[in-house]
């Protein structure tokens, strides 16, 4: 079958967690990319959240954010070797917070968006980790600062 990508069934135990929190329908789901505008990439990005922020912080995720002007969020991950020693842990917890990023990203308006993982981020199940961050992206949307 060309054209037809199979779905792993890791890949559909997320997509089934992430609905929980992130409903997804016709309306939104074209707005669901994380293309490169909504990546914080540049150095001098991360040091302006790290040095002027406000924080959202619980048992799995510190969560730091400012005002970007931009009119759009941007994410940054800084996920610490030191706090999670396995690279699949690392890249499992990335692909989860993109995710729940993308089914958020309309509520967060212009923030630039650092995440941290702390060490029981590894140990958490998905829907867990979906749980943590709706949670963040609650606080998030509510903020004075945002």
């Amino acid at each position: 079958m060309t054209g037809f990508r199979q779905t792993s069934p890791a890949r559909l135990r997320i997509i089934d967690d992430l609905q929980k929190y992130h409903p997804v329908n016709e309306t939104n789901i074209s707005k669901a990319g994380f293309n490169k505008r909504f990546r914080l990439s540049k150095a001098a990005d991360f040091e302006r959240v790290f040095r002027q922020n406000r924080r959202s912080v619980d048992d799995l995720f510190t969560v730091l954010y400012r005002r970007n002007g931009l009119g759009y969020p941007r994410l940054g991950l800084a996920i610490a070797k030191r706090q999670l020693r396995l690279a699949a842990e690392r890249n499992r917890l990335k692909r989860l917070i993109r995710e729940s990023f993308r089914g958020a990203k309309d509520q967060l308006s212009d923030l630039d968006i650092v995440i941290m993982a702390r060490r029981k981020a590894s140990l958490a199940e998905n829907a867990a980790v979906f749980a943590s961050l709706a949670r963040h992206w609650q606080t998030l949307s509510r903020s004075k600062d945002h």
